[in-house]
């Protein structure tokens, strides 16, 4: 195992999602994030992700209430991808932006659920 953690290319290999869920995962979120929230209040609000090696981060974009024309970002969940079990961990944020496990049984092997 130490002669894993030496080599440079470890994390590379094993905290990246696989192709074929990276692209379906981005197909299902771009999906989502034009779903919501609501046409008529894209304005104000916006959702949107961005995928980090095995994660996806789903966040709420909104205005600053003094500047408009700057946007403030609020981390809403988190989905982590086990690459052994190929199953996601949901996650949210409590109220001081703290990550914690969102129950779901069983763990979803889909985004699509």
């Amino acid at each position: 195992m130490e002669s894993l953690l030496r080599d440079p290319e470890f994390f590379a290999r094993v905290h990246t999602l696989p192709p074929l869920t990276h692209q379906l995962a981005t197909k299902f979120l771009t999906e989502f994030c034009l779903k919501r929230p609501p046409p008529e209040i894209h304005a104000n609000v916006r959702v949107g992700f961005e995928i980090r090696g095995d994660t996806v981060t789903i966040s709420e974009h909104r205005p600053v209430w003094n500047d408009p024309t700057k946007a403030t970002a609020m981390r809403v969940a988190v989905l982590a991808y086990g690459t052994t079990t190929r199953a996601w961990d949901l996650f949210a944020f409590d109220r001081n932006d703290r990550r914690m496990p969102y129950d779901t049984e069983p763990p979803p092997t889909s985004l699509a659920w």
